[in-house]
């Protein structure tokens, strides 16, 4: 009875100083998970983001009154290192594929005009249609008079969901939009899960009103203790480091991109 009382005087107090280091390596690895996630989110949202914009130039010279034969927008297949780029129209029945073309982070190639039944869509485009129609019904703020971007995404989830991006375009190419991002989760047609990136309307200019340009954009975010694929994304956009002040748990975080590939470092406000 006597050790029992020993040893259970020695090992209350090991215990006590064993949860906390528990909970401190729990909080180390949401983190690390967060950071990969926005990484690897801010990257394909840029990549996708980048293929849509250089592909709707070609298609639009090519195809100049889409509008009027009957094209509604488009989707993003994965090839390889390179990414296609399909422009669906309604040809009075269904969706079907009307235009197509490859970004493979420099130029266009390989584009091709479909006749009406030439090329039907796949399922995973039809899902990715979906995404962006029932995402839109979502309630939004509007931070542009200019409709918004979407970008799909697999979620990488075992449910096979989807993320639709919602994406404040840029005002000007000075501009970086900070405000009105949103995302939604699609699963099994249905949305499960809805988000915003900021409470309101915040867009910063990559040089000063001397047109100086700064070695970084900082801006405060209250909504996660971490970056998120926005602000990954943001940095790809302004070609320089953003640093967000996440003001949860008072850290100062560089994200920077290096070599293609989001990098994060962090400091205490306030610490050299």
């Amino acid at each position: 009875m006597m050790i029992s009382r020993i040893l259970a005087g020695v090992l209350a107090p090991l215990l006590a100083w064993q949860a906390p280091l528990s909970a401190q390596e729990s909080q180390v690895d949401e983190e690390a998970a967060a950071l990969e996630q926005a990484a690897t989110l801010g990257a394909q949202i840029y990549r996708y983001d980048q293929a849509a914009w250089h592909t709707t130039d070609v298609f639009i010279a090519q195809i100049p009154d889409a509008a009027s034969k009957g094209f509604r927008g488009w989707v993003v297949n994965e090839l390889g290192d390179s990414l296609e780029v399909v422009f669906y129209r309604d040809n009075g029945e269904k969706f079907v594929a009307g235009w197509s073309g490859n970004y493979d982070g420099r130029e266009v190639t390989e584009t091709k005009i479909y006749g009406d039944d030439e090329r039907a869509l796949t399922a995973s485009e039809l899902a990715q249609i979906e995404a962006v129609q029932l995402g839109v019904r979502e309630e939004m703020y509007r931070c542009s008079q200019q409709s918004f971007n979407p970008v799909v995404l697999p979620t990488g989830k075992q449910d096979g969901g989807l993320y639709v991006y919602f994406l404040t375009p840029q005002p000007t190419l000075n501009d970086i939009p900070f405000g009105g991002h949103f995302r939604h989760e699609v699963v099994g047609g249905e949305v499960v899960a809805s988000r915003s990136f900021t409470n309101s309307c915040i867009t910063i200019p990559k040089t000063n009103k001397e047109g100086e340009r700064p070695v970084a954009i900082t801006i405060s975010h209250i909504l996660d203790p971490t970056p998120t694929e926005i602000h990954v994304f943001s940095s790809f956009v302004a070609g320089m480091p953003v640093y967000v002040i996440t003001t949860q748990n008072e850290y100062v975080w560089s994200t920077e991109i290096v070599d293609g590939a989001a990098q994060f470092s962090k400091s205490t406000i306030g610490s050299d």
